[in-house]
């Protein structure tokens, strides 16, 4: 079975993360990303992501980062 780009990317993100390596995590987000759609946030660019992966990453609040199921609506 071949993975699409989306699901490559989304084990790049939970092997990172589960391994605990910050820079190789931020190291998979562009640098012009905007998200779109997380409540209380207009948007959310690249600094509001780095800034919150750093703090979660140094205060040890992710146990495991698992993706599964995953359906791409719209590319």
């Amino acid at each position: 079975m071949h993975s699409n780009v989306a699901e490559q990317w989304l084990a790049a993100m939970a092997q990172t993360a589960n391994a605990g390596d910050i820079e190789g995590h931020l190291d998979l987000i562009s640098r012009r990303v905007q998200v779109f759609g997380v409540p209380g946030f207009e948007t959310i660019g690249y600094a509001d992501w780095e800034r919150q992966c750093r703090h979660e990453f140094a205060a040890g609040l992710l146990r495991r980062v698992a993706y599964a199921d995953t359906r791409v609506r719209t590319m």
